[in-house]
């Protein structure tokens, strides 16, 4: 039941998204070595996400647990818990594996939004990010 939700969500959020280009802007800084060392993925900051969301150019994916996306997340997020994260549940937040996508969890000590990122990127997407701040720091510094 929550898949289908998540699902359901996912669906709505792409109608609304635009197609999502896998060339970097100037809100998708370039991947450096610095950045992403052993990982495969690109971090984003507050402001960058922030930038992304309004130019409606990311689907933004909440990694933590259906309990605590209910208690509160990023407006549009597509809630997708990490232990979740599969090939099927992936196709329903986006069929498309060049758009970007940015993986969130609650602070910089939550490993869910790497290891949902560390799937996409083994599953072939192409453009994964991760907000390391998390829902936590997006609330505190109030971004949106």
């Amino acid at each position: 039941m929550k898949l289908t939700t998540a699902c359901m969500i996912a669906a709505a959020a792409l109608v609304a998204a635009p197609a999502i280009a896998a060339e970097p802007s100037a809100a998708e800084p370039a991947k450096t070595e610095k950045e992403v060392g052993h990982h495969n993925y690109k971090t984003v900051t507050g402001e960058e996400l922030a930038k992304l969301i309004k130019d409606k150019k990311a689907i933004v994916v909440d990694s933590r647990s259906a309990e605590d996306y209910a208690k509160g997340h990023i407006d549009g997020a597509v809630n997708l818990p990490a232990d979740k994260v599969d090939a099927d549940t992936l196709k329903a937040v986006s069929a498309d594996k060049k758009a970007a996508l940015v993986f969130y969890c609650g602070n910089v000590k939550c490993p869910a939004s790497a290891k949902s990122a560390e799937k996409a990127h083994g599953l072939g997407y192409t453009n994964v990010h991760k907000y390391p701040g998390g829902y936590e720091e997006w609330t505190e510094k109030k971004f949106m």
